[in-house]
């Protein structure tokens, strides 16, 4: 019997640690720089140094045609500072992960940028780079409006 339950607990503890994951709230100051960057890359048409910064498991091609649509989301205009709202660490048996999360306050729109990276060999690489647009009600127009003085 006590044979038995030794090696169901074995049995249990191997599973237990092929299936590792342990996630944590703790902010990465150069990696929130970096998914600044890619943002700021974006927004300034540097598609060349976006792609750089992607893992070599991300298909260049696949990044770049989806770019131009990207692009018509975040404008042209420079970007203000961003807030984090959001970041999370994980250490698994896939790997170690970082997202962050950034909105950018402009004046007609909230963009939301969530960038996750992978820890790979050479360092740090975007794996994924996610951008949500919210644009702002504008002044309100018709017979809604209020009336020209």
């Amino acid at each position: 019997m006590r044979k038995w339950t030794l090696a169901v607990m074995s049995a249990a503890l191997l599973a237990a640690a092929c299936n590792f994951h342990a996630s944590t709230s703790q902010a990465n100051a150069e990696l929130n720089q970096t998914a600044e960057a890619a943002y700021q890359d974006l927004v300034a048409r540097r598609d060349d140094a976006l792609v750089a910064r992607m893992s070599p498991a991300v298909a260049p091609a696949q990044v770049r045609a989806q770019l131009p649509m990207l692009h018509d989301m975040v404008g042209a205009s420079p970007p203000p500072a961003p807030s984090v709202v959001g970041v999370r660490s994980v250490a698994s048996s896939q790997g170690a992960f970082y997202s962050v999360r950034h909105t950018y306050d402009y004046t007609d729109k909230t963009v939301t940028a969530d960038t996750e990276f992978r820890k790979e060999a050479e360092g740090w690489a975007i794996v994924n780079f996610n951008v949500h647009t919210v644009f702002k009600a504008g002044p309100e127009t018709g017979a809604a409006a209020a009336p020209a003085a």
